[in-house]
């Protein structure tokens, strides 16, 4: 049988030798231009918002630049997302590659996928919830539904992605837990540096314990964060921009400043530091599994997955509302609910390592 074979060929660019970006990536950074949000983006291009940001964030991470920005003003809910000089000064010189290799190859620097995508209508969630995760966000959720049918999207990409995401105008509400090391309080200096004091509320949530996960009789003896040099222990790490990766960081560059070195020195001595997951059942599974004997997450019933749970801190899981949306039907419902005893008495039966106290569902920073 004759195949009837044709000529292919991928373009990408480089940086330091090592691959930067591609057709993916490119295809995500003009639908952010066209469209001037990451959710319609990956709604556009049937990826999760998560892949989207992750596939973005990695290239600002490597470049250390930004690509994209809040774009000032819009309507409600925010003036969306731009993308920066260096974002279309990166797709000026992808394009200008592509179009050299076209020559030659003779095709259309459009593929019909491509351009399609300039004629899709996306429709947007009515709630959309980014993020750090938490089993109080789902148990919110699930209340609220039992009272109205709403379509939402919750998008688990760590404490930073979700201020990042209220600052673009992506999100209803973000799910945060960062703690400021020289203060010790949690979430509210981060309003500051994320640039949306003025433009969001801070709602507490729930307190809840932070520890390390090992396995059941903790066979390492793992009992503090300079265990995790030892070479015989491996951990699994959080993606950078989560609460709980902050929390190792910090922890790191404060035993590099007691040996008087510097942080990658320290770095260096972690086995598994570069082996990223993106939640806290998923460090729980790694180390189930035997992949790591140790990651860090927070408190979880253990007993099922033969599993221990060593506390390091107790720390704060809040939640930080766009201002524009505030009279959104669905963001009175989630308050309505957060501040429940319905809710209250849920935490205690389904998640009790939760702890609802006085405050929840209390705006504690307005500014």
């Amino acid at each position: 049988m004759k195949l009837n074979l044709t000529a292919g060929f991928e373009a990408w660019l480089e940086f330091n030798g090592q691959y930067l970006i591609g057709r993916k990536e490119i295809e995500i950074l003009e639908q952010i231009r066209q469209q001037g949000s990451f959710m319609r983006t990956a709604k556009s291009l049937g990826l999760s918002y998560a892949h989207a940001w992750n596939s973005i964030d990695k290239i600002q991470k490597t470049l250390d630049t930004p690509l994209v920005e809040a774009r000032r003003g819009g309507a409600s809910g925010g003036g969306g997302a731009t993308l920066t000089e260096e974002a279309n000064d990166i797709l000026l010189k992808y394009r200008t590659l592509q179009k050299r290799l076209l020559k030659s190859a003779s095709k259309s620097i459009l593929s019909k996928q491509e351009a399609d995508l300039f004629k899709k209508r996306v429709r947007l969630p009515d709630l959309t919830i980014i993020g750090s995760n938490s089993i109080g966000i789902d148990l919110i959720i699930e209340q609220m539904l039992s009272e109205k049918k709403f379509s939402y999207e919750i998008v688990n990409v760590g404490s930073s992605g979700g201020l990042n995401a209220i600052m673009l105008g992506e999100a209803d509400i973000a799910g945060v837990h960062l703690v400021d090391s020289e203060t010790g309080k949690y979430n509210i200096s981060f309003m500051d540096r994320y640039w949306i004091t003025g433009k969001a509320i801070l709602v507490r949530g729930f307190k809840r314990q932070q520890g390390f996960i090992v396995k059941r009789g903790n066979p390492k003896q793992i009992i503090g964060f300079r265990d995790l040099l030892r070479k015989e222990v491996k951990i699994i790490n959080r993606g950078l921009g989560s609460g709980t990766r902050h929390l190792l960081d910090e922890s790191i560059q404060q035993i590099a400043k007691e040996d008087g070195v510097n942080m990658k020195t320290i770095i260096k001595k972690i086995h598994g530091y570069e082996f990223e997951v993106n939640s806290h059942p998923k460090v729980s599974e790694a180390v189930e599994r035997g992949e790591a004997d140790v990651g860090i997450g927070v408190e979880v019933r253990t007993v099922k997955m033969n599993l221990d749970f060593i506390p390091i801190q107790e720390e704060w899981f809040d939640f930080v509302l766009e201002k524009p949306r505030l009279g959104k039907p669905v963001i009175d419902l989630f308050l309505k609910t957060l501040r429940s005893e319905k809710l209250r008495n849920l935490i205690q039966t389904r998640a009790p390592e939760l702890k609802y106290t006085d405050k929840t569902g209390t705006v504690i920073h307005q500014p």
